[in-house]
């Protein structure tokens, strides 16, 4: 009786799809291969369904982590509108104190439109360096970190023009 047991500590989350196929494929070829030799041997494992396991388990995580994502994005969203209609009842009252003093429609529409451009201008430069700031704080707890979720994306470029057309659509 002949145990091998193969040391997976150091195995990449991308490297288990492969693992697994080979796995499936070295059971079969042994058993062929050694069936010549003795009829007595024979080759059992159980890695190709632990991988399999190990890589539905990860799916489900990547989709709890995606939902997640999801739901915050509904939540800021949410924020943001309650936000914007909260400027809105308080520019009222100021409009009304602008018009009462000789604003035209021009210089209001201006002053809204410079204020608007500043509040995107700044939110649109903030949001993606922040945004990787909470990914770290996040992915930096132990269960992201042995799920493998614990590496620093960067920003990179698809963040910036999400965050650019989020900005260009409010």
């Amino acid at each position: 009786f002949t145990q091998i047991v193969p040391d997976l500590s150091t195995l990449a989350i991308d490297q288990l799809r492969p693992l697994r196929d080979r796995a499936r494929a070295a059971k079969t070829e042994l058993a062929i291969s050694w069936r010549d030799m003795s009829p007595s041997v024979r080759v059992t494992t159980q890695l190709d369904t632990t991988l399999e396991k190990i890589d539905r388990f990860l799916f489900v995580t990547r989709t709890g982590v995606a939902v997640t994502g999801l739901l915050l994005l509904v939540l800021s969203i949410t924020a943001l509108l309650l936000a914007a209609k909260l400027l809105a009842e308080r520019r009222e009252a100021e409009q009304a104190l602008m018009r009462a003093r000789g604003a035209s429609g021009r210089q209001l529409l201006q002053l809204a439109a410079a204020e608007g451009a500043l509040l995107t201008a700044t939110t649109t430069l903030a949001a993606p360096p922040l945004a990787r700031l909470l990914y770290l704080a996040i992915a930096s707890r132990p269960s992201f970190a042995q799920a493998g979720l614990n590496h620093d994306p960067g920003v990179p470029p698809i963040t910036w023009i999400v965050a650019i057309g989020v900005s260009l659509t409010f």
